[in-house]
């Protein structure tokens, strides 16, 4: 699997109080705050390829983010996506907000995540529709919300034994007094080696649903992504 497509179990879980009972079942983790804000062109280009272009501030570094469109599901709740990244000043990220975001000059920075030889169809076409929607001149800020994440350590257990999870708890707090409650799972995790440790979408997704159901049954379905959650109607699409 190529470092540049994010694999992720994203589950949404129903409430507040849903939300607690995870929590309360595991050892405290360090607490991020983090600011997003998504751009696009004037035509809206990017959304009709289903492309996201973020900004996000995390722990005083910032960071500009593009994520493409599903492809295909490796299990019910598991993501898998293109996602290419790179870090921006403190000073290249206010302007963006307050200019709009000049894409042309960032795009060599984020296919260089992606070596030639290694490059998809769907990349390809990505890169495409960015060049294209950079052309027409700077992107606008078209949303945001704000997000605390917790990322807590789970121990799991299957027929093939045990194994460890990082678990990211999240609490989405949406423009209209709105929040979102959920849990991600990276399953491309960092071993400390070259190459990061590949975890089995579906023994996982079996694994931490079953877990689930030990804290009394915590009712949970898959989630679609934030933006378009904050996009659609009611903020929580079918």
């Amino acid at each position: 699997m190529s470092r540049w497509i994010e694999t992720e179990l994203k589950l949404l879980l129903p409430d507040a109080s849903a939300w607690r009972r995870v929590r309360d079942a595991l050892a405290a983790g360090p607490v991020v705050e983090q600011e997003n804000h998504f751009f696009d062109g004037e035509d809206a280009v990017l959304a009709a390829a289903r492309i996201a272009v973020r900004l996000r501030a995390e722990d005083g570094r910032r960071w500009l983010t593009v994520k493409g469109d599903e492809l295909a599901r490796p299990g019910n709740a598991v993501s898998r996506r293109i996602e290419l990244e790179t870090e921006m000043s403190q000073a290249e990220f206010e302007a963006a907000l307050a200019k709009g975001l000049d894409l042309v000059p960032w795009i060599p920075r984020l296919a260089a995540q992606a070596p030639g030889d290694s490059r998809s169809p769907e990349l390809l076409r990505l890169l495409d529709v960015l060049h294209a929607a950079g052309r027409d001149g700077p992107l606008v800020r078209i949303d945001g919300f704000r997000n605390r994440r917790e990322r807590l350590r789970l121990e799991l257990s299957d027929a093939l034994g045990r194994f460890e999870v990082e678990l990211d708890l999240d609490e989405t707090r949406f423009p209209g007094d709105r929040t979102d409650y959920e849990i991600e799972v990276e399953l491309d995790a960092p071993s400390g080696a070259h190459e990061p440790r590949r975890l089995d979408p579906d023994r996982v997704e079996r694994a931490v649903l079953g877990w689930l159901r030990t804290l009394g049954d915590v009712l949970v379905v898959p989630a679609p992504s934030k933006l378009s959650r904050l996009r659609a109607p009611g903020g929580r699409p079918a």
